[in-house]
């Protein structure tokens, strides 16, 4: 089996390496990867693209491609996506209030839900941004990010507490007046960390 790295073939793999499990050949792959500060983003098989799991289950093939990304790369991409998302996720919110107040329907939880869910990505993109970039709160903007963070999550608890009474009048109020502002402090942090790693030569 013929394995690569980018377009690079890993001309130094042990013979004993082909013939061991594909979970152990994808951790060597990301040591080697790691090695220039690099992330594997694809995996090919002849050709194709596959998940993770679709390449750890099976077996075969001739050629194994492990495509990467650099640091600079990935977390530019996600920052992206995050600023692309946060407009539709504060649309959310104060969709889920105006449910709320009309009327009290389990797809308004449904969405509550995926909203909370989305709000918890966000929040992890940007701790895995500083934690990738090698940054701390302070080196960015005024320094209050993780201040500005656990706010919003501290706001978002909070809010949700009336849904176990089923007090959704308090609820949709608290969306609307606590968290929307809570997390649109949050976007101008995201617009600093990309700008900085877009900047930042790697």
């Amino acid at each position: 089996m013929r394995v690569l790295i980018d377009d690079m073939e890993w001309e130094n793999l042990e013979r004993e390496l082909l013939e061991e499990e594909r979970r152990d050949l994808l951790e060597r792959a990301r040591k080697e990867a790691a090695k220039d500060r690099r992330f594997i983003r694809d995996i090919l098989v002849d050709g194709k693209p596959l998940q993770e799991e679709a390449f750890l289950s099976m077996k075969g093939g001739l050629e194994v491609k492990f495509v990467t990304i650099s640091v600079k790369e990935l977390v530019t991409e996600s920052l992206e996506e995050t600023q692309r998302y946060m407009p539709a996720l504060l649309d959310g919110i104060n969709l889920v209030a105006d449910r709320l107040e009309e009327k009290y329907d389990k797809d308004a939880l449904t969405l509550l839900q995926q909203i909370t869910e989305g709000i918890g990505w966000v929040v992890k993109v940007l701790h895995n941004s500083l934690l990738l970039l090698g940054i701390t709160d302070a080196d960015l903007g005024d320094g209050e990010l993780g201040t500005t963070r656990e706010r919003l999550l501290q706001v978002l608890e909070g809010a949700l507490s009336p849904l176990e009474e089923g007090k959704f009048f308090e609820l949709a109020y608290r969306l609307r007046e606590e968290v929307e502002p809570a997390l649109s402090d949050l976007r101008r942090y995201v617009d600093e960390l990309l700008a900085m790693a877009s900047g930042e030569v790697q």
